[in-house]
């Protein structure tokens, strides 16, 4: 509100026994979210990351995606390496739909922030940080069995390039089991299917 925007907040809740899929669920918040209103700009936020800088816009007011999150207290107020794109992003609207969104395959914790680097330059994009404002606190949250590193998670990089136009916004297969407006935030409950024999 202080920075006078009109903006949505959508909670993305995966629920079921799958492994936890973090770049699933911002392709549905992305493709949910279009579909309530025309929003042309979105910024990705890991729900345990909380902004320490009140001057850090979340508008859109760059044509390059931005990676907001270039200082958190989990990485010492650094970057854990330099091309680290994880935690909280925003871009415009038109450039995850240039990109094909987010890879649905990284199961589990790790890869799918790396793999969305590969995106951007597939599609034509540099990104860009705030430069100095992007500082976050993190949360720490219990995290569950479902979201332990992915093993798989390095080989499936190494393919990033040659799967981008077939795996994405144009091939995540969801179900919503709930969509519920509150006064400040839509919460989406959805259920993504890992395997052949799990049901929607």
């Amino acid at each position: 509100q202080r920075q006078k925007l009109d903006y949505g907040i959508y909670v993305v809740d995966q629920q079921g026994k799958s492994a936890f899929n973090r770049a699933i669920l911002m392709n549905i918040g992305y493709i949910e979210a279009l579909d309530d209103r025309t929003w042309l700009c979105f910024a990705f936020h890991d729900v345990d990351h909380l902004p320490v800088d009140s001057s850090l816009r979340y508008a859109c007011e760059q044509d390059a995606p931005i990676h907001m999150a270039e200082k958190t207290d989990k990485w010492g107020w650094g970057l854990p390496y330099s091309t680290f794109v994880g935690g909280v992003t925003k871009q415009r609207a038109a450039h995850v739909a240039k990109m094909n969104g987010f890879a649905n395959f990284f199961w589990g914790w790790g890869g799918e922030d790396d793999d969305i680097l590969v995106r951007w330059k597939g599609a034509g994009l540099s990104f860009a940080r705030p430069g100095g404002a992007g500082r976050y606190a993190t949360m720490k949250i219990h995290h569950s069995v479902s979201s332990k590193p992915n093993p798989e998670r390095f080989k499936l990089l190494g393919k990033s390039k040659n799967r981008q136009w077939a795996d994405g916004l144009n091939t995540v297969r969801y179900h919503v089991v709930e969509n519920t407006k509150h006064p400040l935030y839509t919460r989406i409950k959805v259920r993504v299917k890992h395997s052949a024999e799990e049901k929607l």
